[in-house]
C-alpha cells in the first residue's frame, strides 16, 4: 500500500488529473505481490481460517504456511517445515522464480510481525537481489494491523512492486 500511496502522491504533485491518477493506481495495484510465511497458527485458528485440528497438527509438525497475496486474493504457495528461516528462504526462492519470469521489480519491501530480527534475516537473504538488480529497498518495517492480526507474531514477508 505504501508504494501505491507514494505513486499517487507523486502524480498529485505533478498535477495529474484525478481520473488519470485513479486509473494508474488501479493498474499499479495489480503490480504488487506479497510473499509471506506465517510461523504461528494460533491467529489463523482464532480467525476461523484453519481448523483446530489443522492448527494442532501444524504446530506439532512445525509447518509454516507460505502465502502469496496478489490482486486481493491470498493463495497458499505451500508449507515450510522446520524453522522460520526455512520459511523465509522459501519465499525468497519464490521471489527469485518470479524475477526470472517477470524481470526485476522496481521496489522490494520487507515486513515482519513482532520480531525485528525476522526483517533483518529477510533483508540479508535478499542482499544480492537489492544490488544485482538495482532494486530500491524499503524496510524492514513492522507489518500493519490487518496482516499482524491474521498472521500473528513471528511472520515475515516481502512485498514486490513490479515495473
Amino acid at each position: 500500500q505504501l508504494f501505491i500511496a507514494q505513486s499517487a502522491a507523486e502524480m498529485i504533485q505533478t498535477g495529474e488529473p484525478l481520473a488519470r491518477i485513479k486509473t494508474e493506481i488501479l493498474k499499479r495495484t495489480s503490480n504488487v505481490t506479497l510473499y509471506a510465511y506465517i510461523s504461528s497458527l494460533t491467529n489463523l485458528k482464532a480467525s476461523g481460517r484453519i481448523s483446530g485440528l489443522e492448527a494442532f497438527l501444524g504446530s506439532i509438525l512445525k509447518l509454516y504456511p507460505l502465502v502469496e497475496a496478489k490482486d486481493g486474493d491470498i493463495v497458499v504457495m505451500g508449507k515450510a517445515r522446520g524453522t522460520r528461516i526455512i520459511g523465509g528462504n522459501r519465499i525468497v526462492e519464490r521471489l527469485r522464480k518470479d524475477i526470472k519470469d517477470k524481470g526485476s521489480p522496481a521496489r522490494l519491501g520487507i515486513i515482519y510481525t513482532g520480531d525485528p530480527e525476522i526483517g533483518e534475516e529477510l533483508k540479508k537473504a535478499l542482499g544480492d537481489i537489492w544490488q544485482g538488480n538495482h532494486v530500491e529497498p524499503f524496510g524492514p518495517v513492522e507489518a500493519g494491523s490487518i496482516l499482524g492480526t491474521h498472521a500473528g507474531p513471528g511472520a515475515g514477508g516481502i512485498a514486490a512492486f513490479w515495473k
